[in-house]
């Protein structure tokens, strides 16, 4: 098995040997121009088509670069727009579009902006009253409220808050209500003064309070009367009766008085 080692061996390296003697002579009889060039011979390639399309390179103009002319379009900003309305179902002049939320009912809506539900399903051509959440509904507008704009009436008066005092005592003082006195001072709906600020209050007399003392209830404890038999007598007690008194009457007049006659009496 050794030997058969050893003999492989010596035999490369004679092969080795041997080519590299003959790659020395032709070379140098290359150099020397003893063999004539030989032409290279085209050899035919196969060429595969690619799994993958081969892109185009993008030539940019001059003055561009790749960080100008960047690949993204423009960001598109969601916007709420409401849908104009049905040219089939036009709503009132005036009326606006609002989005209906799960919880929103035909008649809530209609509470809501104060109108009624049969005009509000007649105004959106609705063939029902059920309501689906995202879509849209007519209704008309709001009124707008005015602000009443505070500030106290003509000849109402100055007051200076006393220590002690309160909106409510004021307002019996000037037999005023305590709205009132809020609306005429600008107060809002609070009723916080101090002492020191002025107030503005009606001309009028101020009312005097007039204390009624109370007086004290005595309780009176009466004892109870117990029953115990008794032998007893009863009496009688006579009442007064009222005695009718008669007028007199008149008196009256004495008539005339006939004379005796005389008689004859007979003698035996």
């Amino acid at each position: 098995m050794g030997a058969l080692r050893q003999l492989g061996g010596g035999f490369l390296l004679g092969v080795l040997f041997v080519g590299l003697v003959l790659g020395g002579f032709a070379l140098a009889m290359a150099e020397g121009g003893m063999i004539p060039a030989i032409a290279a011979t085209p050899i035919a390639t196969l060429t595969l088509p690619s799994a993958y399309p081969t892109l185009e390179l993008l030539t940019l103009p001059d003055g561009l670069t790749a960080t100008s002319a960047s690949l993204e379009g423009p960001t598109a900003t969601p916007t709420n727009t409401l849908p104009p309305p049905p040219t089939t179902c036009l709503p009132p002049a005036g009326w606006v579009a609002i989005s209906i939320q799960p919880y929103d009912t035909l008649a809530s809506i209609a509470l809501t902006y104060r109108v009624g539900s049969a005009e509000l399903q007649r105004a959106n051509c609705l063939v029902s009253d059920e309501l689906a959440a995202g879509s849209y509904l007519y209704v008309p507008p709001l009124p707008t409220s005015t602000a009443i704009a505070c500030g106290a009436p003509a000849g109402w008066i100055i007051y200076i808050v006393q220590p002690g005092d309160t909106l409510y005592r004021i307002s019996l003082l000037y037999r005023v209500s305590i709205s009132q006195l809020q609306q005429a001072n600008c107060l809002g709906g609070s009723s916080s003064i101090i002492a020191g600020q002025q107030l503005r209050v009606p001309n009028v007399p101020v009312s005097t309070a007039t204390f009624t003392p109370l007086t004290p209830v005595t309780e009176t404890h009466t004892p109870t009367a117990t029953s115990s038999p008794t032998t007893g007598t009863i009496t009688e007690t006579a009442t007064s009766t009222a005695t009718q008194t008669t007028a007199p009457s008149a008196t009256p007049e004495p008539s005339a008085t006939t004379p005796p006659t005389q008689t004859a009496t007979p003698t035996p």
